[in-house]
């Protein structure tokens, strides 16, 4: 039986997190929880209190036990597992109102087969950088219009089939 303490793995992964979301495209690498990767981030980030959207919910039995979260559909979810990159998906969710911008979606998907070049600016990031990213051109233009009215918007998390991951915050902004 292999024995793994996920509270350990839970704060490892929360402050690699924490840097994503303070240094937008930067690439970090995670810590596996059961080998899988949405499994990982689901029982990082869901609890009884929110709600959460994903395609084939066999594998997150384990995680509603875990964490008791309610599986909604996809314009409702505080959070959304896709396990297929898209560039369009994502416009469904919830962006919060000016009210609540809190009230937003934070999308966890995997990212395109094939990366383009972008400019990327805003908080976190000095000045600007230009990085390749598994992303399309129509994601980015799609990213655009979301977070085009701050404080409105989505956060992403986009990871690989190597372990690692980058965070897309609504305040980045993307240029192809």
């Amino acid at each position: 039986m292999i024995k793994f303490d996920i509270e350990k793995i839970n704060r490892e992964n929360f402050r690699k997190i924490l840097k994503g979301f303070s240094y937008p495209a930067t690439k970090s690498d995670i810590e596996l929880f059961m080998n899988d990767i949405q499994l990982t981030f689901g029982v990082l980030f869901l609890y009884s209190n929110v709600t959460y959207y994903i395609e084939n919910d066999e594998k997150f039995e384990v995680i509603k036990s875990i964490t008791n979260a309610e599986k909604v559909c996809l314009d409702e979810a505080d959070y959304v597992f896709l396990s297929e990159f898209t560039d369009t998906e994502f416009t469904k969710c919830k962006i919060g109102n000016i009210l609540n911008p809190e009230k937003s979606t934070t999308v966890i998907m995997m990212g395109a087969n094939s990366t383009i070049n972008v400019k990327l600016n805003g908080p976190g990031i000095e000045n600007e950088k230009f990085v390749d990213l598994p992303l399309t051109e129509k994601f980015v233009e799609n990213f655009r219009k979301i977070n085009g009215n701050f404080p409105l918007g989505l956060d992403f998390i986009i990871y690989d089939n190597k372990n690692s991951f980058f965070v897309l915050t609504r305040t980045t902004k993307l240029e192809v």
